[in-house]
């Protein structure tokens, strides 16, 4: 089952977007898109089913900050 999930915590209150990419730099999905408040935890179901095995990358932005974390889909 290609599916997992993401959690993430805001530090700071704001609108947020969770995007999956590939090594290029290509935004394939957006994950989740909206506001959060400060200590706020989201969930997010990551369904790659239709995805070759490989590495991507799950870029979060809030608008002054990013962070990204590479993750591997095998199947």
């Amino acid at each position: 089952n290609p599916a997992t999930q993401i959690r993430f915590t805001a530090e700071q209150r704001g609108d947020v977007r969770l995007g999956l990419y590939d090594l290029n730099g290509r935004l394939l999905r957006e994950l989740f898109e909206g506001e959060v408040n400060a200590g706020e935890t989201q969930l997010v179901r990551v369904e790659a089913g239709d995805l070759p095995s490989g590495t991507y990358v799950v870029r979060l932005d809030n608008g002054n900050d990013q962070a990204s974390q590479r993750i591997l889909l095998v199947k």
